[in-house]
């Protein structure tokens, strides 16, 4: 295999930029999973893990613009184009309103005060810790 730094310290600024893409091309076709495409935000964690072990070790990252937080120029493109393969994303209904409704009202239909406290405590998840108003309104 390669002998390079882990850390990309004792490699050029460009051979750096070629190493990352390459690997977020690798994280991309799922090369290290399932070898199924993921999409960008696995590709993004991946490469933060990188620059997060980088930076624990005292190092400076070479793929990372010193100024700000962001990528050098040719690895923001990189995964830019990533997004835009991505098919937008579809908002879905984690739970339909019927279920935790269902669970209340079996709840109470029960002589069980524990099978009623469970059907009070997946209401009120389901109303107030879940916002279930935001995710329920009709479209």
């Amino acid at each position: 295999m390669w002998k390079i730094d882990p850390f990309l310290q004792s490699v050029t600024e460009l051979e750096a930029k070629i190493v990352i893409s390459a690997f977020a091309a690798r994280v991309r076709k799922g090369y290290y999973g399932h070898k199924l495409q993921v999409k960008v935000l696995t590709v993004a964690t991946a490469m933060s893990a990188i620059t997060t072990s980088i930076k624990l070790a005292g190092k400076r990252c070479p793929f990372k613009e010193t100024s700000e937080d962001n990528y050098v120029l040719p690895i923001k493109r990189l995964v830019e184009g990533f997004k835009r393969e991505d098919p937008p994303a579809i908002p879905k209904l984690a739970v339909p309103i019927a279920v935790p409704e269902e669970c209340c009202n079996r709840g109470l239909a029960s002589s069980s005060f524990c099978e009623q406290a469970t059907g009070d405590l997946i209401i009120i998840a389901s109303y107030y810790l879940l916002g279930c108003g935001e995710y329920t309104a009709p479209r």
